[in-house]
């Protein structure tokens, strides 16, 4: 297989899957969660996130062609933990129980977690902004939540500088995908502890690259007899 540069080094299927935590699959959609975004970095420092993949899926189509369209999500793994933390602790369970008691208003259509991302304009074009959302809704059957995964035209809010939706289109791309509650809470679980692994194993470089600054200081004050211990 050639070099696709979606997958950035990965040249086969087999390098490209052992990126991936978890997947779930039913004959028509996918789910895959992966750590391609833990090393992420910005000029602040580190920006990790948790990457989750939503597809459509065919399963008549040939192997390597089944997937008919994509969206990726792109989580700051903060905001991934305190999602997890959502889901194992019994907190989306209690909402989802007191919406079912209150009166049908709008807020309870609401979803009860909601991530904006998307591509920001290339070249200043307004053209290329693409836009794309993941919401965990309600579910359909026994399942008590779903993800719905969308992308299309976006913009640039002018006031967060967050890319949104543009106003008066309609996304171009939607997966739906039912979460039954077990699959959810494996996809929590998993996505936590390999979160929580990599925080613990980032914590050590930067423990190590402060030790080395806070030497490199001591030796440059002593040599100038100016350090106190």
């Amino acid at each position: 297989m050639s070099n696709n540069t979606s997958w950035g080094q990965a040249t086969s299927y087999r390098e490209m899957n052992m990126r991936n935590i978890y997947k779930y699959t039913t004959r028509e959609r996918m789910l895959v969660m992966s750590m391609d975004a833990f090393d992420f970095y910005t000029k602040d420092g580190p920006a990790p996130k948790m990457k989750i993949t939503c597809s459509n899926y065919d399963v008549k189509r040939t192997e390597g062609a089944r997937i008919t369209d994509s969206v990726d999500a792109y989580i700051p793994l903060p905001k991934f933990l305190v999602l997890a933390h959502d889901i194992e602790a019994g907190v989306l369970a209690r909402k989802k129980m007191a919406r079912g008691d209150a009166p049908q208003t709008g807020a309870v259509n609401e979803p009860y977690f909601c991530h904006f991302g998307g591509t920001f304009p290339k070249n200043g074009d307004p053209s290329t902004c693409v836009s794309r959302r993941l919401t965990l809704v309600e579910g359909l059957g026994s399942a008590s939540f779903a993800f719905v995964a969308t992308a299309g035209p976006g913009e640039v809010d002018q006031k967060t500088g967050l890319i949104v939706p543009k106003a008066g289109t309609k996304p171009t791309v939607s997966v739906f995908i039912n979460m039954p509650d077990d699959k959810l809470k494996e996809l929590s679980i998993i996505g936590r502890i390999y979160a929580e692994q990599f925080i613990g194993l980032l914590l050590q470089e930067q423990l190590k690259s402060v030790r080395q600054q806070r030497e490199a200081y001591r030796e440059s004050r002593a040599s100038d007899g100016g350090y106190e211990a």
